[in-house]
C-alpha cells in the first residue's frame, strides 16, 4: 500500500470519525473545540514567555509555571462546568421539564434536544470563562497579595513561585518584580 493511499485512508477515517462524533452533537463540538482553543492559548502563552528574550530568566521561572497553572485552571473549569451544564440540560429535557410539542416529528424533537444542549454549552462557556475563572484567579491573587503584605510588614525578603512549584526553583522572582511586570500592582482581573 502506498503512502498516498495510507494517508488518504487515514484522512477519510478521521473525517468519518469527526462527522460521527459531532454531526448530531453541536454541544460536544462546542465543548471540545473551545477546550482545545483554551489549551492552545495556554500553550501559546507558555511558548511566548519561554522564547521572549525581553523577559528576565528569573521572571520566566515564575511566569512559565503561572501560565501553565492558569491554562490548566481555564481548561479544567471550562470543561467541567460546561460539561455539567450540558448534562443538566439533557436531563431536563429527558425528564420533561423542558418539553417540546409532541406533534413535532421525532427528528425535530431530537434536533431541539440537541439545540437545548448547545445553548447550555454556550451558557456554560460564558459562565465559566467570564465569571468562575476570574473569581478563582482573583482569590489566588488576593491570597498572594495578603501573603506579600504580611511579609513586607514583618520586614522579610519575599520571593514567590506558585505553591505547586515552590520546590522547583531556587531563585524565584520577587513579588515586587512580578507586580511591576503586571498591572502595576493590581493582580485583580
Amino acid at each position: 500500500m502506498s503512502l498516498q493511499n495510507s494517508l488518504s485512508k487515514f484522512a477519510n477515517n478521521l473525517k468519518t470519525g469527526i462527522f460521527n462524533r459531532y454531526a448530531n452533537n453541536t454541544d460536544k463540538f462546542l465543548l471540545d473545540t473551545a477546550a482545545i482553543g483554551w489549551g492552545l492559548a495556554a500553550a501559546a502563552n507558555i511558548v511566548g514567555v519561554t522564547f521572549n528574550k525581553k523577559i528576565d530568566p528569573k521572571e520566566k521561572k515564575y511566569l512559565i509555571p503561572q501560565e501553565l497553572a492558569d491554562g490548566v485552571t481555564n481548561v479544567g473549569l471550562f470543561y467541567v462546568l460546561t460539561h455539567s451544564m450540558i448534562k443538566g440540560a439533557r436531563k431536563l429535557v429527558d425528564k420533561g421539564i423542558i418539553d417540546f410539542d409532541k406533534s413535532l416529528p421525532q427528528k425535530d424533537i431530537i434536533k431541539a434536544r440537541h439545540g437545548v444542549a448547545a445553548v447550555a454549552s454556550l451558557l456554560g462557556a460564558v459562565v465559566s470563562s467570564n465569571i468562575i475563572t476570574p473569581i478563582v484567579r482573583n482569590n489566588y491573587a488576593s491570597y498572594m497579595q495578603k501573603r506579600y503584605l504580611k511579609a513586607v510588614a514583618e520586614n522579610k525578603t519575599v520571593g514567590y513561585t506558585l505553591p505547586m512549584f515552590k520546590d522547583s526553583y531556587k531563585n524565584p522572582i520577587t513579588m515586587n518584580s512580578f507586580l511591576a511586570f503586571t498591572n502595576r500592582g493590581n493582580l485583580k482581573i
